[in-house]
């Protein structure tokens, strides 16, 4: 094999790692996204971030393994690698991520819960004052 198809090959084989790990990296989101019940705004803004950092590491990536010149068959592996990547771990991997972001919500919920009600416990007593004025309270030593 000669040291050119050498390597390309090995970039290819990079590409496709790349592609693994852009898949990967969509799976964590995806798998967060669903657990945490986030809005349709904040999908679609994570989706927009995601990209945006997917084409910096993929043109970075053309860049350093191909000196700078389009290849084709880079792009190709990149594509190989994430559908490589969804056939083998992408639907466990968002349910790994999503269940325990699930418990995650459930959890904090609970605590914003019974935070609330303990706040309005105590801001509901804040704002009556004793029938008497205050004047058996423990404070005024005037209590029986």
């Amino acid at each position: 094999m000669s040291a050119l198809a050498q390597e390309q090959l090995f970039a290819f084989l990079g590409a496709c790692r790349v592609g693994c790990w852009l898949l990967t990296g969509y799976g964590v989101m995806a798998g967060l996204s669903q657990g945490l019940k986030l809005s349709r705004g904040l999908c679609a803004a994570g989706d927009f971030l995601f990209w945006l950092a997917a084409g910096a590491v993929s043109f970075l990536y053309l860049l350093a393994a191909a000196d700078g010149r389009a290849r084709v068959f880079l792009l190709a592996g990149e594509a190989l690698g994430a559908a490589v990547g969804y056939l083998l771990w992408y639907r466990p991997l968002v349910w790994l991520i999503a269940v325990p972001a699930g418990w995650l919500r459930r959890v904090l919920c609970f605590i914003g819960r019974v935070v609330r009600q303990v706040r309005e416990r105590f801001s509901a007593g804040k704002g009556q004052e004793e029938p008497d004025g205050g004047k058996n309270s423990p404070e005024s030593g005037l209590s029986p």
